[in-house]
């Protein structure tokens, strides 16, 4: 193998890494750079070759600057340092070099790695901790709480004192968690980051509706508790829900399946901050008891008689269940699942007498059914009013079964989802189509090839092969056979501008998840051929 190969396979490698690479002289000289060498500091090729080390420690020439290049003569050194750009903007590195003896003198080989979002990241991780310990605070302050519990008793003045002192107290360092988390959006983040910080400020809210459910307490003891019911949207709700506890389930290694009835309607009247703070007690319950396996939640119309509808609310886990003897007292103050003294679950025993109370006044039940050792459901049905939209919008089950049967139509269905996928295809043949399935964009394309449908629904987010890239394929090919079957995005990104992004890929319409037969039907009857 010739030295020219080498060298040239060599110059390939350095040019191909994703970090920085300099060989230096003894001096610091600049002798060589890799191309990612040129794009980090925005200098050309032959600006690096000119200059020196410390150049692009901004012209650092410290004490501590010039020993740390006299040690890498003589061995590797690994240390973290602020490197600057030809536009004079620095970006923290972390630097590994080693010295190198030539028979033409002592060189440096350096290899480089812009940390920035590695530190980001850290930043986001002190935040977490920050929430973590004001957490801890409120469990600590919830254990002192348990054991004023006589002196509060004799006293309702006192107790209100005392709940009004706590939730101030804690709220003091709560808004400074949550300023930092507003700074940190005004940094340059990613959109992965930007998603975090979302959820480290919903769990922020969430750490502040725990501390409400101290006060919540002596309002309902008092008599002085009242609903706030108003116009809400269902399916936001859930939405926030479900990305939230997706996200901690993750982190816990726990499955998350959720299932919402597509007839449920998605405006309604009631009181939306108490729906979200019983599901939010109760979905941290399963959590908090569950090491292993998975959490369900599942909302299903039980009832509608006029124009109110009574929901049903059922959250599975396959946790640590309840003890026997613990089961006839759990929904009283201060009842505890975890009474011993080597604690593993931090419980302090508020959370489901709130709930049931919440649950009461919302004129609902609540009840469970647990083994010790396998898991635990939990059930509970709330009435809420049914916000009327327009005369025979909404679908009754006589209406659907009433649907005319459009058996040459047909419709594929593009969803990698199971239950997802059973949910959009049971509602399709309840309207009367006949349906396809497809779990993933591959998939669908193999299918097209055997038959034409006269609709697609198409998922956005898919293995393999995404519904955007299908989308273009399919267009692809049909700009040669000059044909066009409509294709409907049916995603669960709802955010501002989705519907333009679904619409400039190639798709038809829109149709965003949860959705309800009703929006179903609209769809298909104005995009079907």
């Amino acid at each position: 193998m010739s030295i020219e190969f080498t060298t040239e396979v060599l110059k390939i490698a350095m040019d191909k890494a994703n970090d920085i690479i300099l060989l230096l002289s003894e001096s610091g000289e600049i002798l060589n750079v890799n191309e990612m060498a040129i794009k980090s500091y925005g200098y050309s090729r032959e600006e690096l070759l000119s200059m020196n080390i410390f150049d692009l420690r901004n012209n650092e020439k410290t004490d501590s600057a010039n020993n740390q290049f006299s040690i890498v003569k003589n061995k590797e050194i690994e240390f973290q340092v602020l490197h600057y750009r030809k536009n004079k903007t620095s970006f923290p590195v972390e630097v590994k070099s080693i010295g190198i003896d030539t028979k033409s003198g002592k060189l440096v080989l350096s290899i480089i790695r812009d940390i920035t979002n590695r530190i980001k990241k850290e930043e986001l991780t002190m935040v977490y901790q920050k929430l973590s310990a004001t957490e801890e605070e409120l469990r600590l302050n919830y254990e002192e709480l348990e054991k004023s519990k006589e002196q509060v008793e004799k006293s309702n003045a006192a107790k209100d004192k005392f709940l009004a002192n706590i939730s101030h107290e804690i709220r003091t360092p709560m808004n400074g968690i949550t300023g930092v988390i507003d700074l940190l959006r005004f940094t340059e983040l990613s959109v992965e980051q930007k998603e975090y910080i979302n959820m480290v400020k919903d769990s922020s809210k969430i750490l502040l509706d725990i501390v409400n459910n101290l006060l919540d307490i002596s309002k309902i003891e008092a008599g002085d508790f009242e609903l706030n019911n108003k116009t809400f949207n269902i399916k936001e709700i859930l939405d926030r829900i479900i990305k939230e506890f997706s996200f901690i389930c993750s982190s816990k290694n726990l499955d998350f399946y959720y299932y919402i009835d597509p007839l449920i309607p998605l405006e309604l009247n009631g009181d939306e901050m108490r729906l979200n703070q019983i599901l939010i007690n109760i979905m941290n319950n399963a959590i908090k008891f569950t090491e292993k396996g998975h959490i369900i939640l599942k909302i299903n119309k039980a009832s509608q008689k006029g124009q109110k509808i009574i929901i049903k609310f059922t959250v599975s886990d396959t946790g640590i269940g309840i003890k026997e003897d613990l089961k006839k007292d759990l929904f009283n103050k201060f009842s505890k699942q975890d009474n011993s003294c080597n604690k593993n679950y931090s419980d302090t025993g508020m959370g489901l007498s709130i709930t049931k109370e919440l649950v009461k006044h919302m004129n609902g039940e609540i009840w469970f059914e647990s083994q010790e050792g396998e898991g635990s459901t939990f059930y509970f049905n709330l009435e809420f009013l049914i916000i009327p939209i327009k005369e025979c919008e909404v679908i009754c089950d006589k209406e659907i079964s009433e649907t005319k049967s459009y058996q040459n139509k047909t419709i594929l269905v593009v969803e990698d989802n199971t239950l997802n996928m059973k949910i959009a295809t049971a509602m399709i043949k309840k309207l009367g189509y006949e349906f396809k399935s497809a779990f993933n964009g591959k998939e669908a394309l193999e299918m097209l090839k055997q038959f034409s449908p006269n609709l697609i629904f198409m998922d956005v987010q898919m293995p393999e092969l995404n519904g955007f890239e299908t989308t273009k394929i399919i267009r692809k090919e049909e700009g040669e056979t000059k044909k066009h079957v409509p294709i409907i995005a049916m995603t669960a990104y709802a955010m501002s501008g989705d519907r333009e992004l679904c619409i400039n890929s190639g798709m038809d319409d829109y149709m965003s998840k949860p959705f309800d037969i009703n929006k179903l039907k609209e769809i298909i009857e104005n995009n079907i051929i």
